[in-house]
């Protein structure tokens, strides 16, 4: 990530990250994962889908990067999901 340009922007940080991070695949889903759409980062996914187990969803608000996963089934049960936020100043 150090070719990131200042100022550190959210949408830019996470354009990045997918980037980065394009070839890890999800430990939930590794028998199914090909080199192409079945990373683990995703974008603008909902995590409260049983088929988006063990994905990290990136997104942002304002000045926070907010990662969620859902990390057990059901996916809709909010004890089965994280959720934290990095602020970007």
């Amino acid at each position: 990530m150090d070719t990131l340009k200042c100022p550190a922007e959210p949408k830019k940080i996470i354009e990045k990250l997918l980037e980065t991070y394009s070839e890890t695949i999800n430990p939930f889903t590794f028998n199914e994962n090909t080199l192409t759409g079945k990373n683990i980062l995703k974008n603008n996914i909902d995590i409260s889908k049983d088929s988006n187990i063990g994905f990290i969803n990136i997104n942002f608000t304002d000045q926070n990067i907010v990662f969620e996963q859902c990390f057990d089934k059901p996916c809709k049960d909010s004890l089965n999901q994280s959720k934290s936020s990095l602020k970007i100043r």
